[in-house]
C-alpha cells in the first residue's frame, strides 16, 4: 500500500508541474507575443525618472560614521 501512495504522490507532482508549465506558456507567452506584435511595452527599459541621489560629502570611512 505504501508503494501505491508514493506512486500517487509522484504522479500528482508530475501533473502539477506539467499543468503549471502549460498555464505559464499559454498564458504569459501568448500575451507577451500578442503585446509585442501590437507594440506594447510591458517594462520600461529606459527609466529616466529616479529618486536616487548621488553621495555627497566625504568619502573618508572614518568621517562617515
Amino acid at each position: 500500500m505504501n508503494i501505491l501512495r508514493r506512486f500517487s504522490k509522484a504522479l500528482q507532482r508530475i501533473n502539477t508541474a506539467v499543468f503549471l508549465h502549460a498555464a505559464y506558456v499559454l498564458g504569459i507567452g501568448v500575451v507577451s507575443v500578442i503585446g509585442r506584435a501590437m507594440g506594447a511595452k510591458f517594462l520600461d527599459e529606459t527609466a529616466i525618472k529616479t529618486n536616487w541621489k548621488r553621495l555627497t560629502g566625504s568619502q573618508d570611512p572614518e568621517r562617515m560614521y
